[in-house]
């Protein structure tokens, strides 16, 4: 079962490149990865990509002013085939000592499946989730006089999700009767849908999510008469989240080739909901 499901190896690779320096005034980081990996099914393997962005910069403009900058970007992109049942869970269920693992050659010489966790995954359309992250942050520290500061930053964070799914018809040799009939005869196994056209279909989806964050404080630091140690503080903070997301199916697909919302004509549904929220300054 090993040898026809699995592969003995997996594909893999990973890169990544950074960039550091510094001056007399300026700091500064940047950096660049990338990282793709396969599962290890020999039909239609998960394939997992992964993409990132990180870069730091900060200046001494003055003596008494700072100022920086961060940025971070994130991206994931996963595709899988599109099932309707659990693959690992299908093929110790029903092994090759319950039902037949592999394909009838016609005498045409045409290969035909048998309905296996193979069949599922050869015939199956693919699901992708896409996740895309980005964060920004700005900073400055501001130091006019001795023992007084005030420091301030902004980050903004931006979260886009998405998935595309096609669920296609599935055909193949079925084994749900096979054995001996009434007369002791074998039962020729029938061929057909095992996921019919009817029950096909597509899949778009999206989510957002957004945030900000403001925060600023003043410091004051003092000795009075070489005595007394006097330190103050205040500071405000304001917070804003916002949310939304949408899902749409559509069901009974025209053709399996054409797996797009306009090229199907049963059932539809539209789902989402949105949520924000504010935290004002305090």
């Amino acid at each position: 079962m090993n040898d026809i499901m699995f592969r003995s190896w997996r594909p893999a690779q990973n890169h990544n490149l950074s960039v550091a320096g510094s001056s007399e005034h300026i700091n500064y980081y940047l950096s660049f990865g990338y990282d793709h990996q396969e599962s290890i099914w020999k039909e239609n393997p998960d394939k997992l990509s992964k993409y990132n962005v990180n870069a730091n910069i900060s200046s001494d403009i003055t003596k008494w002013l700072q100022v920086g900058a961060r940025f971070q970007y994130n991206r994931k992109d996963y595709d899988t085939p599109a099932l309707r049942q659990d693959s690992w869970a299908y093929m110790w269920r029903w092994g090759s000592t319950l039902i037949p693992y592999g394909y009838a050659v016609a005498n045409d010489g045409q290969a035909y499946d048998f309905r296996n966790a193979i069949a599922y995954r050869k015939q199956a359309g693919n699901e992708n989730y896409l996740n895309q992250y980005t964060r920004m942050n700005a900073f400055m520290v501001l130091r006019p006089f001795k023992g007084f500061s005030i420091n301030a930053d902004f980050t903004y964070n931006i979260e886009n999700s998405s998935a595309d799914i096609a669920n296609l018809p599935a055909t193949g040799y079925g084994w749900g009767k096979l054995g001996l009939n009434e007369n002791n005869t074998p039962i020729a196994p029938s061929y057909g849908n095992f996921n019919n056209q009817a029950s096909s279909y597509v899949v778009a989806a999206s989510g957002r999510a957004e945030s900000y964050a403001f925060n600023a404080h003043v410091d004051y630091d003092a000795m009075v008469n070489n005595a007394h140690h006097f330190h103050a503080m205040a500071g405000a903070n304001v917070e804003e989240y916002e949310f939304r997301r949408h899902y749409s199916e559509f069901k009974g697909l025209l053709d399996p080739t054409l797996p797009e919302f306009t090229m199907a004509t049963g059932d539809q549904f539209v789902n989402g909901n949105s949520y924000s929220s504010l935290k004002p300054a305090h």
